[in-house]
């Protein structure tokens, strides 16, 4: 019998996946409107990714379309894009720079100082 796990998520709980493996979501709440969709996303289009009901206020999601987890609903997601951001926001999603992302989480580094040969990534993927 499989279980499901599912991940509830506070102000301090760390990520561990997807583009900011490392961050918070507080710090991507601070961070600007394209990572706070981006954890609007993860809600609707995770199944095992939820969080507290305090956050999901803060992201503008109302009970009204919150989804029992776990389960997924992008068509939800879709909808909380169209009603809660105005014009202005969703031109403004496209229109942040990676480095003014990486600069005000305090990643100065480049890709080129990293080994992406197959051992160091198997560490990686196996947390070493």
């Amino acid at each position: 019998m499989a279980t499901t796990l599912l991940r509830k998520l506070t102000w301090k709980s760390t990520l561990k996946f997807g583009r900011w493996p490392d961050a918070t979501v507080q710090q991507l709440f601070d961070l600007g409107l394209k990572e706070r969709s981006l954890l609007v996303w993860y809600y609707f289009n995770s199944s095992n990714i939820t969080f507290m009901d305090e956050i999901l206020d803060e992201l503008k999601i109302d009970a009204s379309i919150r989804i029992e987890k776990p389960s997924k609903d992008p068509a939800r997601h879709k909808w909380w894009r169209a009603m809660s951001l105005t014009d202005n926001e969703r031109m403004g999603l496209n229109s942040i720079r990676v480095g003014e992302r990486n600069r005000k989480l305090g990643s100065h580094e480049s890709n080129d100082k990293y080994s992406f040969s197959r051992g160091a990534m198997q560490k990686r993927n196996h947390g070493k």
